[in-house]
């Protein structure tokens, strides 16, 4: 068979000891690995192989067969398939293993009754996928974990339920990203909260999740600039619903002082804080050639974004 400029298709070298079902009515093909599973399956879940199927192709003779099974090549990571399979297909994968408080057990969320943490690297597969291929029960599942995490409501953050479900991999910033990338603006007022709260030293480390994710060179870049172009002393203040927090970042080289706009600093903290509704009230950069209480006794002047 054929693919794209009468090439033959390469093939895949191996097929998956997990999923590879011999009454399987499809193989999906990720990179070097072939799953061979059920369209009944997948169609049930997901809305985009439900048309997919639906529809086909109009002529049988254009589609890659192997065994009887139609070959589908995707062009996402194996390991990120295989997670998404095993929580289709194994209910008790992806349970948690932890005893969670009693108001976290009033759930309906699977994710946060079983008894194993799950992981910022596993979330990540699993929403990239079923956010991508509409696969919309999985994906409200695992949202509702998310906010479990970074609930809405100051009274929920300040009772820190959520604690015992965080992962070894808990990372606010991510978290950030989740947010955008995967359309859950619920959880960024939160999570954007949290990373403001970090030392600029730790915002801008090469280990922090900035750079995991394929915005964060823009992040790291943009903060590296600005305080390396004008040295001085930085104060970052969020009033987050009434509970304002303070941040500082000094150089003695200052030589100039004035307020200055969030927007290019941090533009994915300003933006995602934007999201929110009346959580977030103000989000102000100060700079000061005097020291960090001086730039606080002008805070009056500050300009709220």
């Amino acid at each position: 068979m054929l693919g794209d400029l009468g090439q033959p298709y390469p093939p895949f070298s191996r097929t998956s000891s997990e999923f590879w079902f011999d009454d399987g009515s499809i193989i999906i093909v990720c990179g070097d690995t072939g799953y061979r599973v059920h369209k009944g399956v997948l169609a049930f879940n997901s809305a985009v192989f439900k048309d997919m199927f639906a529809h086909g192709d109009a002529d049988p003779s254009c589609n890659e067969m192997l065994d009887g099974c139609v070959v589908v090549r995707l062009d996402d990571e194996s390991d990120d398939m295989l997670k998404l399979l095993r929580a289709l297909y194994s209910r008790k994968w992806v349970l948690m293993l932890f005893l969670p408080p009693p108001d976290i057990l009033k759930t309906r969320c699977r994710f946060a009754r079983g008894k194993t943490v799950i992981t910022f690297e596993l979330l990540n597969s699993l929403l990239k996928l079923s956010t991508k291929y509409a696969f919309d029960e999985l994906r409200s599942e695992l949202v509702e974990h998310l906010i479990l995490m970074f609930p809405s409501e100051r009274a929920d953050y300040a009772q820190d339920k959520a604690r015992t479900i965080l992962p070894a991999d808990y990372d606010p910033a991510i978290a950030v990203e989740f947010g955008i990338s995967y359309n859950i603006p619920a959880i960024t007022p939160t999570a954007c909260f949290e990373v403001a709260l970090w030392s600029l030293p730790k915002l801008l480390d090469e280990g922090s999740g900035f750079i995991h994710l394929s915005t964060a060179p823009q992040v790291s870049n943009t903060l590296k600039w600005f305080f390396a172009d004008e040295p001085g002393v930085y104060v970052l203040r969020i009033a987050y619903d009434g509970v304002e927090k303070d941040i500082r970042w000094e150089d003695p080289k200052a030589e100039v002082c004035g307020p200055r706009g969030g927007e290019g600093m941090f533009p994915h903290l300003y933006n995602g804080l934007k999201l929110g509704k009346n959580e977030v009230e103000s989000v102000v950069f100060w700079k000061n050639e005097g020291g960090f209480d001086e730039a606080l006794q002008k805070a009056e002047g500050w300009l709220v974004y």
